[in-house]
């Protein structure tokens, strides 16, 4: 019986095609993870100008018009509409940065699987931990 070349061994571990895939989906998920965490970050920033922006219509009078930008442009609206927009805007938000976090965490689950899997085979020969 052949004896399995062991990480202890100066041999090299063949890389099978199988075993590419999986680096390569690897790759694919981490650069996708970095991508999702960024918008993530994006989104919790965006979230912090929107409770800034409703604690200013707080403190504003009621009867005073306010500016409202949406995209680029700027609406005069009540102090009500404005409060009722900005909380819609806020929902919206909430949910988009909800998506973005079960997405991250669905990754890293995977990845975690791929890691065992990878490790199990390679041992330290192989680097997946981010730099």
């Amino acid at each position: 019986m052949a004896k399995q070349p062991t990480l202890d061994d100066d041999t090299e571990i063949p890389l099978l095609r199988v075993d590419q895939d999986k680096i390569n989906e690897f790759a694919r998920l981490n650069n996708q993870r970095t991508r999702l965490q960024e918008e993530y970050q994006k989104l919790k920033v965006e979230m912090e100008g929107m409770q800034d922006a409703e604690n200013e219509l707080m403190l504003q009078d009621d009867e005073e018009a306010t500016r409202i930008r949406i995209g680029e442009c700027f609406f005069a609206m009540t102090s009500d509409d404005a409060q009722e927009s900005l909380e819609k805007m806020q929902v919206e938000k909430r949910k988009e940065q909800e998506n973005k976090a079960s997405s991250i965490e669905a990754i890293d689950k995977r990845m975690k699987e791929l890691k065992v899997q990878l490790y199990a085979k390679f041992g330290n020969t192989i680097n997946l931990e981010a730099d």
